[in-house]
Formats: C-alpha cells, sequence, structure tokens
C-alpha cells in the first residue's frame, strides 16, 4: 500500500492506494498517529484509491474514530469505494462513522 497525505485547511487528507489489510495497516496507523501527534485534529481519509479492505482495515477505522471522538478530534472517510462501503454497511459502520460522498464534503464539514 502506498499512502500520500496533503494538509489542507483546518486537517489533513491521506490517501491509501491499494488494499488495507492484516499486511500493511500498521502503515495506516502510523500516518494516522503522526499527523495527531504534529496536532492536526481533523483527518479525512480518501478510500477512492482503496480496492480492499480487510477486517484490520475496518478495525483500524472504527478504533480511530471512538479515540479520535473522545480526544475532541475528528476521522471522517470519504469517496468510499462501493466495496468498502458494502462492508462498512453490512456490520452497520456506515450509521456511526462520519462518511462523506466527497473529500471536499469532508473537509468543508470541519467548519
Amino acid at each position: 500500500m502506498d499512502i500520500e497525505v496533503k494538509e489542507v485547511k483546518d486537517g489533513a487528507v491521506i490517501y491509501p492506494h491499494g488494499e488495507i489489510d492484516i499486511s500493511n495497516v500498521s502503515e495506516l496507523q502510523r500516518e494516522i498517529t503522526a499527523l495527531i501527534e504534529r496536532g492536526i485534529t481533523n483527518i479525512v481519509l480518501n478510500l477512492s484509491y482503496v480496492d480492499h479492505m480487510d477486517s484490520s482495515g475496518i478495525g483500524l477505522i472504527a478504533f480511530d474514530h471512538i479515540k479520535a471522538s473522545r480526544n475532541r478530534k475528528s476521522l471522517k472517510l470519504a469517496a468510499v469505494t462501493e466495496e468498502v462501503m458494502r462492508i462498512l454497511t453490512i456490520i452497520g459502520l456506515d450509521s456511526v462513522l462520519d462518511i462523506y460522498d466527497t473529500e471536499e464534503e469532508a473537509i468543508a464539514s470541519f467548519s
């Protein structure tokens, strides 16, 4: 998995590319943690380039969403692929997570 990070007004956007699974989920966690440690409180995960996510990726998103909420930070999802959205819907996380159709909508929600 390749990961790009772009800082935006009021936060940052993370772009993971490829699959998020047990073999690489720690890379994504390191990126999220590094942003939080730098004081960035609003993070968007743009999932438009993610073609597969296993339970470790889903767990990471759920855990970081809870952790962010408890610490007055936000983790939002944007441009979720159909396969990943299907998984989130099946397990009920679509009603818990902040999910936006586009990156722009997710960023605008920070205000």
